[in-house]
């Protein structure tokens, strides 16, 4: 980053969020990838990176492994992923959020993008969740700001879903219009979330 960008970023501290439910299996590889983009972002910047999982309602050794990993931990009793992505904002001591699955590792150079990204003082923010992302762009152009898609570097979701479902359910969860017609409908996602294959 050049001498001008760190300007910009004077003092910044960034939250990543992890909301994770029986993760232990895939959380170790998600925080050691979140752990060497931040010591990249820190290297040229004085930019602060903090990471916080939240356990909703884990049965198996998702905290211990998080906290082994120096990750705070927050607790989100009732299991849903948007009441687990809140509850870590709650916990969030960082002016620019970022909401990472806890199977997914990022590549070295993502925080660094983000850093950039957001140092547009008109970026309000960013994001490849479809409703997620539309709601950033109302609210840019309410305000007259804007939103980033950052389409690299990419990262590296776990593959478990296609190595343990049939094919059928694979094109079927993938296919737009199912996506379209069912996104408000909680029950057709239980599979994602609550009852995701680990």
């Amino acid at each position: 980053m050049s001498v001008g960008n760190e300007a910009k970023h004077s003092g910044l501290r960034m939250t990543v969020i992890i909301p994770a439910f029986n993760e232990e299996a895939y959380l170790a590889a998600t925080l050691d990838s979140i752990h060497d983009a931040a010591e990249m972002v820190r290297a040229g910047t004085d930019v602060d990176v903090e990471t916080i999982v939240v356990d909703n309602n884990s049965r198996d050794a998702t905290a211990a492994v998080a906290r082994a990993k120096g990750a705070a931990v927050v607790r989100e009793p009732v299991q849903s992923i948007s009441r687990a992505r809140n509850a870590g904002v709650r916990h969030a001591t960082g002016e620019v959020l970022i909401f990472i699955d806890a199977d997914v590792v990022v590549p070295c150079a993502l925080l660094q993008v983000i850093c950039t990204a957001m140092g547009d003082p008109k970026c309000v923010g960013g994001g490849v969740d479809v409703d997620f992302y539309r709601a950033m762009k109302k609210l840019a152009r309410s305000t007259d700001r804007t939103v980033r898609f950052i389409t690299e570097p990419r990262v590296r979701p776990s593959c478990r879903r296609f190595d343990k479902w049939p094919v059928w359910k694979i094109l079927l969860w993938t296919n737009p219009l199912y996506i379209a017609l069912f996104r408000g409908w909680k029950p057709a996602w239980k599979g994602w979330y609550s009852n995701a294959v680990r």
